[in-house]
């Protein structure tokens, strides 16, 4: 299972940044979104009774995202704390 995820994760890498760099746009909150729900699938334990997944998270952006972004910070954390939420 560990060669697939590699094999897709090099894959991933190459077509986000190729794509990135050709059509340089700003990111949009629901690529956030789907990041953190890739993150938390990607980065879950299978406990005995539970499904355990990253809760916390620190997201980097660019100084031109960070930009647009903040005007409506607080509506965006409530919005992808609940995307994450449903998610799990």
């Amino acid at each position: 299972m560990g060669i697939f995820r590699k094999a897709e994760k090099k894959l991933e890498g190459f077509v986000e940044g190729g794509f990135g760099r050709a059509f340089k746009s700003s990111v949009q909150p629901v690529e956030l979104a789907h990041k953190l729900a890739k993150e938390m699938g990607d980065h879950k334990t299978v406990g005995v009774s539970n499904v355990y997944v990253p809760n916390e998270f620190d997201v980097y952006l660019g100084q031109a995202d960070y930009e647009q972004l903040s005007a409506f910070a607080d509506a965006l954390k409530a919005e992808l704390s609940n995307y994450v939420t449903a998610f799990a």
